[in-house]
């Protein structure tokens, strides 16, 4: 055990620098053993919760005191994924005292893991469930969910099965949520997410990608319940229209947008919405097959585009070289954003030779922006 903790040690990296007081380490200290348990705690603070629980808590009955303090915890985050063995998991769940964030990828076993933990940890701020199986009592699990951590401020239950409207309805309770997301969820209704919308208000993130059950009018209730403090939104826009995308507009503080599948999106929607953003810094728009070559250049001179650093118009069919022009001066004009990432997909084939030379400059030019101007010029 102690030729696997000089390993650990020797891993992080763990030397009289990670002390304030490297003198003291020298002078006063002869062996980590000497230090007082607020200098081992803050070199316990770089090691990961399997670490703490299975090499760590097995060095000596003071070291596993140590290892188990609640302050130490509440500032760890634990993954399960299927890569995962199950036996390491119930151990360091079993003994976790709390945890800052808990994430579970793709595991059938998510009802049990959240069990244990419901035993152990009475702190959790973030709890991260990814296309996991919560069994067919899912309702009873988010109760519990709620009923020991009614302070979540992040909740993902991205893709997650089976969630009934039973099971979203308890959301609103979560009364500090900052994060939300829902993606993938196929039974969530307009319903549920208008009521979650009313409750939990401190909402800044929402992630609604993929649920095709949300209406125009579910938007914008959205938007007026949560618009003036939302800086990120993504929506499944495949039953959306302008009456929605207008009222983007109200969403002043929004940095970073995602519609996916937004063919009835057109130039009013795109103009008089999104055009209007003066903190949007990341966009992706799918499928935009209504926005015209006009509207987007027209929308890409728009001054908020100074602010743009990461666009994505993947299959808006309609972008010409145009408008790729209209890119290229502007990102010319504002160096300053630095890292600005374009994808453009489906363009008409005449333009496809020239566009892709356009690219290659924006691409390639991240941190040589001295290539990008010289790649505009010879377009």
């Amino acid at each position: 055990m102690t030729s696997a903790l000089l390993s650990l040690l020797e891993e992080k990296r763990v030397t009289s620098d990670t002390i304030s007081k490297p003198s003291l380490v020298t002078s006063k200290f002869k062996s980590i053993n000497d230090f007082p348990d607020e200098l081992l705690l803050k070199i316990l603070s770089h090691f990961r919760p399997e670490e703490l629980c299975l090499v760590i808590a097995q060095v000596c009955e003071r070291w596993n005191a140590l290892a188990r303090d609640v302050t130490l915890w509440k500032s760890l985050s634990y993954r399960c994924d299927k890569y995962s063995e199950f036996s390491k998991d119930v151990q360091v769940l079993a003994e976790a005292p709390a945890l800052h964030s808990f994430i579970i990828d793709n595991r059938d076993d998510a009802f049990q893991l959240l069990e244990l933990l419901f035993d152990s940890c009475g702190c959790l701020k973030k709890l991260n469930l990814r296309f996991c199986s919560l069994s067919e009592d899912s309702t009873g699990l988010l109760a519990s969910i709620v009923a020991f951590y009614p302070n979540l401020e992040e909740l993902t239950l991205k893709g997650c099965f089976p969630l009934t409207e039973a099971g979203y309805s308890l959301i609103p309770r979560l009364k500090k949520l900052s994060v939300l997301d829902l993606s993938h969820s196929e039974e969530l209704s307009g319903k549920a997410v208008r009521l979650i919308a009313e409750s939990c208000q401190h909402l800044k993130k929402l992630n609604l990608d993929d649920v095709r059950k949300i209406s125009d009018d579910d938007v914008v209730h959205i938007i007026k319940k949560l618009g003036s403090q939302l800086i990120t939104l993504i929506l499944d826009g495949e039953d959306l229209t302008d009456v929605a995308f207008s009222n983007l507009s109200n969403c002043v503080r929004l940095q970073e947008l995602e519609v996916s599948f937004c063919d009835q999106m057109t130039n009013k929607g795109l103009l008089k919405g999104i055009g209007s953003l003066q903190q949007l810094h990341s966009l992706h728009l799918k499928k935009g097959h209504n926005l015209t070559a006009r509207g987007l250049s027209m929308f890409l001179h728009r001054p908020a585009m100074a602010c743009m650093v990461c666009l994505n118009l993947s299959e808006c069919s309609s972008l010409d070289d145009y408008g790729l022009e209209r890119i290229a001066n502007r990102y010319k004009k504002f160096i300053p954003c630095a890292c600005m990432n374009i994808m453009v997909s489906c363009l008409k084939r005449e333009h496809r030779s020239q566009t892709r030379k356009k690219l290659c400059g924006f691409c390639l030019q991240a941190n040589y922006t001295d290539q990008v101007t010289a790649a505009c010029r010879r377009s």
